[in-house]
């Protein structure tokens, strides 16, 4: 072909790259990666190419590995092959959320009713903006799927305050430290290299972009219980903070590590309005079936009477505006009025902002009062939000199934990648740095050191969540205690007994933890049930101090269609079913977690 330029390159198409990468993968090479029999591939493979309508449903459990992005991009790729993507009955499921438009509303609003929603709209996007994009829509420069894409990035990326768990952890030089000697060789370059390339080009927020953190306020997310090496995070960063507040329903490993603990309602205490799953196309309402015990409050009253008191603190202390993480200049002496809507909202109308939440394309026609009759409604559509509509059916307007991605296929949308069109190909410089712009098989790694068993993460079935992790009605429906469940041969070979304490021990030091035996396990595979509290486990110290948390730098990487950082969208997670541990009776012998070495 002759560039433009005159110059002449040669060109393949993409799905002869494809022909030549999947060549070598026959039947019998699976086999030998998988450890499957070869004729159990070959029926499965058989069974798939006849399927009239293949489905995938692969929830967050995949997501969890350092190669799960090469494991869904398979997945995916096995669908595109059969045209089953887009297609009623048929394509990938994984987790779906009903966007409510009002809850982004009534989160910054800062005056009650049409006029606080306007300032809202022009404070993700200028009026400049907005015409512009409006114009482009009308030229067909852009789809309106583009445009709002567009204006959505912009927004999350440069407007609101959020980033995420993996950030927080690699902001810390010592944290960092650890976790690329825990990864060295796994990657052409050190992790702390992709780390700070991602934040020189912009493709990751960073925040707090000046500085490690000062203050923590823990909502619920408890973060020393679900941070992987809880003893990093602690060392690095949680004992140099000014001021850890914890607002929680219970009491948590985290608040026990904190200044002050808020207590909030319990969930049957306080109106509200539970995660929208689009698995069940309904909104679940939880309305106060009793008074909150003793001074608990709901968080929104919480952060009322917060905001009252910061308000007052800055006016006394005449203290100056501040950079406010990319949203401007914030003046705490307004917080309060910010808040409150202008005072509109009072100490106790949690109900009222519920109602502006209500405000959403989902949920055209609800109301507090119908709800209270109904407990539930059923959505009106997916919302307005585009990972929402782009994910499902755009025309769903409340009856018959969800279909994922019809907007690319039956509405002919371009999709959000960079060439516009379904691609199995990634030509990324980082990708190609690693050898995947193809989808391809990569081997475990080896997280923790080369110990004989794979420690693998379950949903727990006895708790709702680890809210009620250690209620005492909760814990008599199981063993009550932590558990290892490992495998009968397995534990005859080394000695373990069924109910007795086993050491479950790493590089990172050692753990206790009750042995249940089950013929289900795989040999070589230790499983443990995740939401136990610390303090649960002898020492304080749970299996999360022997699980690293690997991180993957291509979920860095940026500027490549759909490849850019959003929230919960493409960013980094912590891998953590490529744990490797060793397992051994406990006679008594002393366990606990290796010293933090200070860098």
């Amino acid at each position: 072909m002759t560039l433009a330029d005159g110059r002449e390159v040669r060109v393949a198409p993409v799905g002869t790259l494809l022909k030549e990468h999947l060549e070598p993968w026959t039947f019998e090479h699976a086999a030998q990666v998988t450890g499957l029999h070869v004729e159990q591939i070959r029926l499965f493979a058989e069974g798939w190419a006849q399927a009239k309508r293949p489905m995938v449903l692969s929830s967050w459990g995949a997501n969890r590995y350092m190669h799960s992005d090469l494991m869904n991009r398979t997945k995916l790729l096995c669908l595109a092959l059969k045209g089953a993507l887009g297609r009623k009955g048929a394509g990938y499921q994984s987790t779906g959320w009903v966007d409510l438009d009002g809850f982004s509303n009534a989160m910054r609003m800062e005056k009650s009713g049409l006029r606080g929603r306007l300032a809202v709209l022009f404070s993700s996007i200028t009026p400049g903006e907005l015409f512009n994009s409006v114009l482009d829509v009308v030229r067909k420069r852009k789809t309106e799927l583009e445009a709002t894409l567009e204006g959505e990035t912009k927004y999350l990326n440069h407007k609101l305050c959020t980033t995420d768990v993996v950030e927080v952890n690699l902001k810390s030089p010592g944290y960092r430290a650890a976790l690329e000697r825990e990864q060295q060789g796994l990657s052409p370059r050190p992790l702390g290299a992709y780390y700070d390339e991602a934040h020189e080009k912009g493709w990751s927020p960073g925040l707090p972009r000046k500085g490690p953190p000062k203050v923590f306020f823990s909502g619920g997310a408890n973060l020393l219980r679900r941070n992987n090496l809880p003893q990093y995070l602690k060392a690095y960063q949680l004992d140099e903070m000014e001021l850890i507040v914890d607002v929680n329903p219970k009491f948590t490993f985290t608040g026990m590590h904190a200044d002050y603990i808020l207590p909030a309602a319990g969930w049957y205490e306080k109106p509200g309005i539970k995660y929208n799953v689009a698995h069940v196309p309904y909104l679940h309402y939880t309305d106060a079936a009793v008074p909150p015990l003793a001074e608990s409050k709901d968080e929104y009253e919480i952060y009322w009477l917060l905001s009252r008191e910061i308000e007052r603190l800055a006016k006394e202390r005449d203290l100056p505006v501040f950079d406010g993480c990319g949203r401007g200049p914030i003046d705490w002496k307004t917080l309060h009025q910010r808040y409150s809507n202008q005072g509109t909202l009072g100490q106790k109308d949690a109900e009222k902002l519920t109602e502006e939440i209500l405000r959403s394309g989902a949920t055209e026609g609800m109301t507090i009062q119908g709800l209270k009759q109904t407990g539930i409604a059923r959505y009106t559509s997916t919302g307005t939000d585009v990972a929402a509509t782009s994910l499902h059916n755009p025309d769903w307007k409340g009856e018959g199934v969800l279909t994922t991605l019809t907007r690319f296929t039956e509405h002919k949308e371009p999709w959000p990648t960079y060439s516009g069109r379904i691609t199995t190909f990634i030509d990324h410089p980082w990708f190609v740095e690693f050898r995947e712009q193809f989808a391809t098989h990569k081997t475990s790694p080896k997280a923790g050191g080369d110990h004989p068993f794979q420690f693998v993460s379950c949903h727990a079935r006895w708790s709702i969540h680890s809210t009620w992790r250690d209620t005492p009605m909760m814990l008599r429906l199981q063993r009550g205690e932590p558990q290892v469940w490992v495998n009968p041969g397995d534990a005859e070979r080394i000695g373990l007994e069924d109910y007795a304490y086993a050491e479950i021990f790493n590089d990172y030091g050692s753990v206790r933890m009750r042995v249940k035996l089950s013929g289900l396990v795989r040999p070589g595979v230790a499983y443990y049930y995740h939401a136990w509290e610390p303090h649960q486990f002898p020492n304080h110290e749970s299996y999360k101090w022997l699980i690293p948390g690997l991180v993957n730098p291509l979920h860095m990487a940026g500027d490549y269609g759909h490849i850019r950082h959003g929230m919960n969208r493409y960013q980094p997670g912590s891998a953590v079913q490529d744990t490797r541990i060793g397992i051994r009776p406990w006679t008594g012998q002393a366990t606990g977690a290796k010293p933090v070495v200070q860098v």
